[in-house]
């Protein structure tokens, strides 16, 4: 199943497009720039959780 389908399944979070590439977005450093409530924090954890389940990263 698609990373993104397996976690709104499980956690109930739809991320948008932008969203997406970022959390895709694994050489490099990234910078999210948006305003209050917009999901930065969301987006991140997202992201980490896509590096540990689907990239196998480890700390």
């Amino acid at each position: 199943m698609d990373y993104f389908k397996q976690m709104e399944h499980s956690t109930g979070v739809l991320l948008n497009d932008i969203q997406k590439q970022a959390v895709l977005k694994t050489d490099g450093p990234l910078l999210l720039l948006a305003s209050p409530g917009s999901g930065k924090t969301t987006t991140l954890n997202m992201k980490i959780g896509y590096l540990l389940l689907e990239k196998k990263s480890a700390a």
